[in-house]
C-alpha cells in the first residue's frame, strides 16, 4: 500500500507542478472548476483510447520489421488517438467554458488537458518501473505532453480568431507529428529488445530520441515565450496609454 501511494505521488507531482505553472501564467483569474474539469477530462481520455487501439494490436503482431513496427505503433496506437482525444476536450469543453481572448489562453488549456492525460498515464509507468522511471518521465514524457498540448491550444486559438483552415490543421497535425516522432524510436527499441540485436542499435535510438526531444522542446518553448513576450508588450502599451490618458484628464483647462 505504501509503495502504491509513493509511486502515485511521484507520478502525479510533475503534472501538478506544470499545471500550477501554466495556471499562474494566466493573469486573468479562471474558475478553478474549469481547470479541475479539464484535468479530469484529460485523465479519462485513456479509457476510450484503449478501445480505439484494440484493432491495431492484432495488426502489430504481424509486423516483424522494427522500423515499420515503430512508425505504425507510434502513429496509430499513441499519437493519433491520444491527440484527437485531447483536441476533443479543447473543442467540446474548454472553448465553450473559457473566454479565449488571448493567445496564452489556448496554450494554458491545451497544456492542462494534456497534463491530465500525462498524469494518469504516468501512474502505470511508475508503478511498473519505480523511482528511476518517475525521474526520467518527469523530464521527458510529462513535459512533452504539456508542450504538445500548448502547441495544439495555440493554433486552435488562432483558428477561432482567424478562421484559417491551415491553423486548424496545424492544431491537430503538429502534435500528431511530434508525438509520432517522440514515440517511434521507443517502439522500435521495444520491438528489437528480444531480438538479440547488437546494443549499438540502442545507442543510436537513444541519440535519435533525444534529438527529437530537443527539437520538440525548442519549437514549443520558443512559441510559448514569443506569445508571452507579445502579451507583455501589449499589456505594457495598455498601461502606458492609460497613464497618458489620466495625465491628460488631470491637465487644467486652457486659461485656468
Amino acid at each position: 500500500m505504501g509503495r502504491l501511494i509513493i509511486s502515485t505521488s511521484l507520478a502525479l507531482i510533475p503534472a501538478f507542478l506544470l499545471v500550477w505553472y501554466f495556471y499562474k501564467s494566466k493573469r486573468e483569474s479562471e474558475s478553478p472548476r474549469v481547470i479541475i474539469n479539464t484535468l479530469l477530462l484529460g485523465s479519462v481520455v485513456p479509457l476510450p483510447i484503449i478501445l480505439l487501439i484494440l484493432p491495431y494490436e492484432a495488426i502489430l503482431k504481424t509486423i516483424n520489421n522494427p522500423l515499420y513496427y515503430g512508425i505504425f505503433s507510434a502513429l496509430f496506437t499513441a499519437a493519433i488517438p491520444e491527440e484527437i482525444s485531447k483536441f476533443a476536450i479543447l473543442v467540446f469543453y474548454c472553448v465553450r467554458r473559457v473566454k479565449f481572448s488571448k493567445e496564452i489562453d489556448g496554450i494554458i488549456f491545451g497544456a492542462i488537458a494534456s497534463l491530465g492525460f500525462a498524469g494518469f498515464e504516468n501512474i502505470f509507468y511508475v508503478l511498473d518501473g519505480g523511482i528511476g522511471t518517475a525521474i526520467i518521465r518527469s523530464v521527458t514524457s510529462v513535459p512533452t505532453h504539456a508542450l504538445m498540448g500548448a502547441v495544439m491550444g495555440y493554433y486552435l486559438f488562432i483558428f477561432y480568431k482567424s478562421k484559417s483552415v491551415l491553423s486548424l490543421l496545424f492544431s491537430i497535425g503538429i502534435p500528431i507529428i511530434f508525438h509520432t516522432a517522440y514515440d517511434f524510436s521507443l517502439f522500435i527499441a521495444e520491438k528489437i529488445e528480444g531480438s538479440g540485436i547488437f546494443s549499438l542499435r540502442y545507442l543510436l535510438l537513444d541519440i535519435v530520441f533525444f534529438l527529437i526531444l530537443f527539437g520538440i522542446y525548442r519549437f514549443s518553448i520558443t512559441l510559448i515565450m514569443n506569445v508571452k513576450d507579445r502579451e507583455n508588450r501589449i499589456e505594457s502599451n495598455q498601461i502606458f496609454e492609460e497613464i497618458i490618458k489620466d495625465i491628460k484628464n488631470k491637465e487644467p483647462p486652457p486659461g485656468a
